[in-house]
């Protein structure tokens, strides 16, 4: 999705509105750049002078690292399935088959499970993922 990368410029620009960076790191995750995001809200954090926009970030932070690591996951279960011809029963499953080194440490200090319908969760974070809101 392009539209993050415009975002990334306007957020970096003194005084510009606090959503800048939030909207620019859901709409870097969704289109499938959560690292750059990551990197992008890293960088603001350390300059943010402001306790409320810092904790903000940091909140952000956390949510766009849930995003990458629950692509991830999605990634290796449809590539498991591919190679096995059956979906895995649980998350160690990719690891045991080599596609994950391990299951990421969840941010908020939960664990990550699959849903019965072969997704992945938090258990700890908040249910709504990174999207962008559009009309349908």
């Amino acid at each position: 999705m392009v539209g993050g990368r415009p975002l990334l410029g306007a957020a970096r620009i003194p005084g510009s509105p606090a959503y800048f960076p939030l909207l620019a790191s859901r709409m870097l995750a969704e289109g499938n750049r959560p690292d750059t995001a990551l990197a992008f809200l890293q960088e603001m954090t350390a300059r943010e002078t402001d306790p409320r926009r810092k904790t903000i970030l940091e909140e952000r932070i956390r949510r766009v690292i849930v995003e990458r690591d629950l692509q991830s996951m999605e990634t290796a279960i449809v590539e498991y399935t591919s190679r096995v011809g059956a979906p895995p029963r649980n998350l160690a499953d990719l690891v045991r088959s080599g596609i994950l080194a391990r299951i990421p440490e969840e941010p908020y200090g939960g664990r990550y499970l699959m849903t019965p319908d072969g997704g992945v969760r938090s258990d700890r974070a908040p249910r709504e993922r990174l999207k962008v809101f559009r009309r349908r």
